[in-house]
């Protein structure tokens, strides 16, 4: 945006700024920020637009941020065309409103034609200076009309779960010894499994809008650049079932894939409840089935059940025989491995301890979150569309219980971090099929929109898994700050952006650009004798290395070849992920 942008006034010390704006003063939970322009009063900018489409609107959000202005005053909102009005709105900027109208208000104008759209704010107070000033989404919309259908075993409704934090090898249909999924298990049994699937990063925002968009983080851009906004030009599939007269529902417990993200784009229905467990919303969610009727529709589940800080329901405990010591620290098992790493505590075996404790919770979680899955499945059943409904279900990540020195996730590209569950289920999927070879959890994307009979949108991958077993020549995934960690001696570096690339049997994970500079990151393994990569190989294989680093290389190109213009992370944004474990406090480890 900044490069169409152009400042006709502003004042001299305070120039406009395209970032993430929040009304009001201070933080309050129904004022999320949006992405927009930044300003003070008198501030004048233009931006040239090409003519629309017949019906096009304008819609924009007109706000004030308060902090630091304690006067009294108004705030005139403008936006003309070519010279003539569009809209005004004036808002009072006074430092006492009452918090109920410290919010955003919503616009849509009429955009008959391009030109040159003019934005300005002056203010009109007791103070010098006026309030920050924002002129938030700021979007050309185009209206549609899609008929509603009736869904079908041969044009059936989608519901795609995204259970966060999910690794496979902790799912019963994957191997483990302790039955943590009945739910999963039938559906696996019942429909198709891929038994090697990866997500594209080891944390929820790329990871989540791989799926969404069928895109890897080279070509949708967040994890690889500095944004965590889903950018309105790419084709996501809320917005593409919407299109073809789907009723359209999200339901997300991740605080991460919200409004403030676009995360909420192409949704009719929206819902987020942050870190609520699964029995907290499993009513809206049942409520909105049973209320959706015999229209077609798109329903999108994101529980966080088994993310930190791990906390499974007495039931969930019962069932999978979890008990909780009465010694257990009252502190987050990255709290205590972080000291452990500090040099704040010395005993190995009770750090174990506590690691195993939390891994067992971990589990009840997710049978937590399976039980929730039947719920679901059975309000299905009972508003009639147990059999014409087709079901995916995926994790944006998995989670390390120091099985490579770490706990947690963010940290690092082995397979407790980027092998996720991929599962398919009902009309056009067949029973009990498993796809061996690696593939990419993103062409849930694809194959969902083949099941639902829907064009694929102009440069998508056309894979669809439930026909083609091998999409492409090895899979790959990356990570925003990848980190060693050596649980023995207690050595944990930063290392920079992460990559990884599975060729078959071979995995390669590698920080070309590795901080402090100069140090070697390029681990090799051979996943067929070495499964859990304890061995590193890349000396005795210099050729595959080699080939593999340029297999990445073509692989970042081509998706940096069709990137969009992207919003820079916001501060809020980097402070939740701080708060959560994705970050630190920015040292130099971090």
């Amino acid at each position: 945006m900044h490069d169409r942008m152009r400042v006709l006034e502003a004042p001299d010390d305070v120039q406009p700024q395209v970032r993430h704006v929040r009304t009001g003063d201070g933080d309050v939970a129904d004022r999320e920020p949006l992405p927009g322009l930044l300003m003070r009063p008198p501030t004048r900018v233009a931006f040239d637009l090409e003519d629309p489409p017949p019906g096009a609107l304008l819609q924009v959000a007109l706000g004030i941020r308060r902090n630091g202005y304690r006067g009294q005053g108004q705030v005139t909102f403008r936006g003309e065309r070519d010279g003539e009005v569009m809209f005004e709105r004036v808002l009072d900027s006074s430092q006492d409103l009452p918090e109920a109208q410290q919010r955003w208000h919503f616009l849509e104008v009429p955009l008959p034609s391009g030109g040159e759209l003019v934005f300005s704010a002056t203010y009109a107070g007791t103070e010098t200076r006026g309030p920050y000033v924002g002129f938030g989404r700021l979007r050309v919309a185009v209206p549609f009309e899609a008929p509603r259908q009736r869904p079908s075993q041969d044009n059936p409704n989608v519901m795609l779960v995204v259970i966060d934090t999910l690794r496979a090898d902790r799912l019963s249909c994957y191997g483990h010894v302790r039955a943590t999924s009945p739910t999963l298990d039938r559906l696996a049994a019942e429909g198709l499994r891929c038994e090697r699937a990866y997500s594209s990063s080891s944390w929820t925002i790329p990871g989540t809008a791989s799926v969404l968009t069928g895109l890897s983080p080279p070509a949708h851009g967040l994890g690889v650049e500095d944004s965590n906004y889903l950018p309105d030009s790419l084709e996501t599939l809320p917005r593409l079932f919407a299109q073809a007269g789907f009723v359209t529902a999200g339901f997300t417990t991740n605080p991460l894939i919200d409004g403030s993200r676009n995360f909420d784009q192409g949704f009719g229905h929206f819902v987020n409840e942050p870190w609520a467990p699964t029995p907290d919303v499993i009513d809206q969610i049942e409520a909105w089935i049973a209320a959706v009727g015999d229209s077609r529709f798109f329903l999108y589940l994101h529980p966080t059940d088994p993310h930190a800080p791990y906390r499974a329901s007495p039931e969930a405990l019962a069932r999978q025989g979890v008990v909780t010591p009465d010694d257990l620290p009252n502190e987050l098992l990255r709290t205590t491995v972080d000291r452990w790493y500090a040099g704040g505590i010395e005993d190995r075996a009770e750090v174990e301890r506590i690691n195993r404790h939390y891994s067992d919770v971990y589990d009840a979680e997710i049978d937590l979150c399976d039980a929730m899955l039947a719920r679901v499945l059975d309000a299905l059943e009972a508003a009639g569309h147990g059999d014409d409904t087709v079901v995916c279900v995926t994790a944006d990540h998995g989670e390390e219980f120091l099985d490579h020195g770490l706990v947690g996730h963010f940290n690092q590209l082995y397979s407790e971090s980027i092998h996720v569950p991929l599962l398919f289920w009902g009309p056009g999927v067949t029973a009990g099929g498993v796809i061996e070879e690696p593939v990419e959890n993103r062409h849930a994307f694809s194959t969902l929109l083949a099941l639902a009979d829907l064009a694929l949108p102009e440069g998508a991958d056309p894979v669809d898994l439930t026909r083609v077993r091998a999409p492409r020549s090895g899979v790959f995934a990356t990570a925003k700050k990848g980190r060693l960690g050596t649980f023995a001696t207690k050595e944990s570096v930063g290392l920079g952006q992460m990559f990884t690339m599975v060729d078959g049997n071979w995995q390669l994970i590698t920080c070309p650009q590795t901080e402090p500079p100069g140090r070697e990151f390029a681990y090799l393994f051979d996943l067929e004798t070495d499964p859990e990569c304890r061995s590193n190989v890349a000396g005795q294989h210099v050729e595959r290395v080699q080939s593999m680093h340029q297999s990445i290389e073509a692989w970042l190109l081509e998706g940096a070849q069709t990137r969009p213009d992207l919003m820079p992370a916001t501060q809020e944004t980097i402070e939740l992920m701080q708060g959560i474990g994705y970050l630190g406090d920015g040292s130099e480890d971090d």
